[in-house]
């Protein structure tokens, strides 16, 4: 007898490795994608649909608390979804307790005292196994499959993979929940501050606003999208953030009292200002980018950094363009507002020195879309909304601080 095993042996045991090294490549595939998910709808479906694929079952099924504690199915592959809305599931039931001691439950194993509860639950999912998620806080989630293709059952080895590819994906939803959290305190406490800085300048309120509808009708008429139109826009809420720091006489400066050459460098540190403040949030690094280099001019002349044309990052092209069109059509203390006419011929005039020919040529598409007249009720709304009364534009060739 030889000391290597046969040909039908190596065949098997060769197909076997094959198959665990295919596993192992699809869970670090879905442990990447997973990492790049950006909302948790997104998440599951990748999960779901990479079980799916996996263990070659005809649906599978996730089913989370609602607000009373019962499970529900909340997201599906293959599955009937109007009988599935039905579905609950409660803790304490005999189907709970089956399921909570071994972790899954084969439904074709479910004790008689479980019975009503697992035609309920076939009849809902076409499910051939439960399969209890935990997650570290002690909240749970429910996975049903369903049958395979083919005569195969779900095996042993399909638990394993179903066991990893879930404690992957319950990971990974833990994370995006706590970074959906701190998303929101943070952008809580960041709006608080755009507040706080409008309210030392009613002049300036709903300028942020403002600035961010005007970029978001520009960068989607050059070609922006969905959820990255939708980021730039609340990114570009943020820009002049910095402002937090000029000092009253700054602010409340007016006509006939010009600032200093000293208050001149302090206006002109706003952008580093507000790009600190910003920097602590990995999250928000376009943010940072639109508040350091706002005040940037396409032949280069502008500030913090002097960068010129394409240097300057497209979206800080389009920023530049809506934020002085706001800033030229409102009053301000130390001058009175542009008309919305005079405003266009300033962007004119200022194209291909202080603007972006394109993002000038944009800016004139989309108001001619809009339509002027337009224009000037959704500023005037825009300023009542958040000024208590109307800026009447009043023609005016002097600018301030933009």
């Amino acid at each position: 007898m030889g000391i290597f095993p046969g040909n039908g042996n190596l065949l098997e045991l060769n197909r076997e490795l094959k198959r665990r090294v295919f596993d192992l490549n699809s869970i670090y595939d879905l442990s990447s994608q997973l990492q790049k998910a950006e909302d948790m709808e997104r998440l599951v479906n990748i999960f779901l649909l990479t079980l799916v694929g996996k263990t070659g079952c005809i649906s599978a099924s996730l089913l989370l608390p609602d607000e009373r504690g019962s499970f529900r199915v909340k997201y599906g592959k293959g599955v009937d979804w109007e009988k599935a809305a039905k579905l609950r599931v409660t803790e304490g039931t005999p189907l709970w307790e089956e399921l909570r001691r071994e972790g899954y439950l084969f439904i074709e194993k479910a004790s008689d005292k479980a019975e009503r509860d697992v035609q309920e639950i076939i009849r809902a999912t076409g499910a051939k196994l439960i399969f209890l998620i935990p997650f570290r806080d002690g909240q749970k989630a429910c996975l049903t499959l369903g049958e395979k293709l083919g005569q195969s059952q779900i095996q042993e080895k399909d638990l394993q993979v179903i066991s990893i590819l879930s404690y992957q994906m319950s990971a990974a939803l833990e994370s995006l929940i706590l970074f959906g959290e701190l998303k929101d305190m943070y952008t809580s406490a960041v709006m608080a501050l755009i507040a706080a800085v409008e309210a030392r300048d009613p002049y300036t309120k709903g300028h942020a606003e403002r600035t961010s509808r005007w970029a978001v009708k520009i960068g989607r008429e050059l070609g922006f999208r969905g959820e990255e139109l939708e980021r730039f826009g609340f990114n570009v809420l943020l820009h002049d953030i910095g402002k937090i720091g000029l000092k009253e006489n700054i602010i409340w400066n007016h006509p006939g009292n010009p600032l200093t050459p000293l208050q001149w460098e302090e206006v002109r540190l706003h952008p580093q200002v507000g790009a600190k403040i910003l920097q602590e949030a990995r999250f928000l690094d376009e943010a940072v980018e639109l508040a350091l280099h706002h005040h940037e001019r396409f032949d280069g002349k502008g500030y913090p950094d002097g960068l010129k044309g394409e240097e300057i990052p497209l979206k800080v092209r389009i920023l530049s363009v809506a934020d002085s069109y706001d800033a030229m059509i409102i009053d301000r203390p130390y001058r009175k507002a542009l008309s919305p006419e005079e405003a266009i011929e300033e962007l004119r005039v200022g194209r291909g020195n202080q603007f972006d020919p394109q993002v000038v040529d944009a800016f004139l598409r989309v108001l001619r879309k809009d339509r002027l007249s337009q224009v000037i009720t959704d500023l005037q709304k825009f300023t009542t909304d958040n000024q208590g009364e109307v800026a009447k534009p009043q023609p005016n060739n002097t600018h301030g601080l933009g």
